[in-house]
């Protein structure tokens, strides 16, 4: 598709950027998220009527929202680079991020909300509106990441023994490390009588989704050359 491919090559020119560029963007999308979450609140709040929304103290409120974010962010290094993205550990880390950063806004919210104009139930509907954002977006860059990652020239394909945890660890690992010398093309679970290879040939290969670009035919042929080699 079209709207992907684009997505693909956006993803690819922000890797080529470096780190900052690549955090900072996540920065701004978890930025963007606390403000869309709160002014969906605070129109919820009012049953859509939007002439009743104080905007002043609510764009107050989520500048506020986004630089305690950006603090949070880097407390549990969200924004430094130690989660691998899309995974439970980032997970956690954004779970403990937008605790906090409901935590500062809320707390002042609640006893001062009603002197400034902004409903003081705002942060408790927005903080689960704004942590379903962030994860929603995690997710899709996760596909859109793994989907733009080009291996160097000359790379090896692989077979892997093992199909449990540390066997699906290290396809992942392999698929989206771009200067990994081996891509995988398939898993084997060494019980023939669970699956069946793509194109029926290899009893007991199981080939990843997208793990090369040839993909079905030629990975099966990689399996089964290396069963010759063996």
């Amino acid at each position: 598709m079209a709207v992907t491919d684009f997505a693909t090559r956006r993803m690819q020119e922000l890797y080529a950027a470096g780190p900052f560029s690549r955090f900072g963007t996540q920065f701004a999308v978890d930025g963007v998220s606390w403000a869309l979450a709160l002014v969906v609140a605070v129109v919820m709040r009012y049953e859509f009527d939007v002439v009743q929304v104080a905007w002043i103290p609510l764009a107050f409120v989520c500048v506020t929202a986004v630089i305690a974010q950006l603090v949070a962010g880097w407390i549990f290094f969200l924004y430094r680079g130690r989660h691998p993205f899309g995974s439970f550990a980032e997970v956690r880390s954004l779970f403990w991020a937008v605790l906090f950063t409901a935590s500062v806004i809320g707390v002042p919210t609640v006893l001062f909300g009603t002197e400034m104009d902004v409903p003081r139930s705002t942060v408790l509907i927005a903080s689960p509106l704004a942590f379903v954002f962030m994860g929603a977006m995690r997710y899709l860059k996760r596909l859109l990441v793994e989907r733009a990652v080009i291996h160097e020239d000359g790379v090896q394909k692989a077979l892997i023994y093992g199909a449990g945890y540390l066997g699906s660890t290290l396809v992942r690992r392999m698929r989206t490390d771009r200067r990994s010398p081996f891509v995988p093309c398939g898993a084997d679970r060494r019980r023939p009588a669970q699956t069946q290879c793509a194109s029926g040939r290899r009893p007991g290969c199981r080939v990843p989704r997208n793990a090369s670009k040839g993909r079905t035919r030629n990975e099966c042929n990689c399996a089964n050359r290396h069963d010759r080699s063996r």
